[in-house]
């Protein structure tokens, strides 16, 4: 009986259009279970990478808006301080760089920068600052209006990049 089975399979295969049919089957459901599988496979990942990015880009959030608030307090504090204030009144700036300098050490600030009324900066944690005008600049004018703490996130294209943060004193 197997030995029959195995002639008529053998006799089967032998014709063209059964070995094409049963080839062609064959590949089709490879190409299937290929296509399933790479489906599911990339929707996983997808997904386990999706999560991945949200849980950074909120911790990277968190941290971003800790030291927007860290810095925030600067200003405050800074127009509040008795040397800058008479400094600022007196005209005299001997001690004013050394003293925001002192403050750029406490805090991590990039730069701190003490302008006069005309805009032209007196004192500065960079010494390379002094003397330079901001009158131009938005957050100094901006400044000049508000009575509270003024926040600018500057670009490249306004011609000032980074975070500023200014007061009127």
């Amino acid at each position: 009986m197997a030995k029959l089975n195995r002639k008529l399979w053998a006799r089967a295969l032998r014709t063209p259009k059964l070995t094409r049919l049963v080839a062609l089957t064959g590949l089709l459901w490879a190409v299937a279970i290929i296509w399933a599988s790479n489906s599911y496979l990339t929707g996983r990942f997808s997904e386990a990478l999706r999560n991945e990015s949200l849980i950074r880009a909120a911790a990277q959030t968190t941290n971003i808006q800790s030291i927007l608030q860290r810095h925030a307090v600067l200003p405050f504090v800074l127009s509040r301080d008795p040397t800058l204030i008479s400094a600022l009144r007196s005209a005299d700036y001997q001690n004013t760089t050394q003293r925001l300098v002192s403050y750029q050490n406490e805090i991590g600030a990039s730069t701190i920068l003490l302008a006069d009324i005309a805009g032209q900066i007196v004192a500065a944690s960079e010494r390379t600052q002094l003397g330079a005008t901001i009158r131009d600049f938005s957050y100094y004018s901006d400044a000049l209006r508000e009575n509270g703490t003024v926040f600018v996130h500057g670009t490249p294209a306004s011609g000032f990049n980074g975070f500023y943060y200014a007061r009127k004193i």
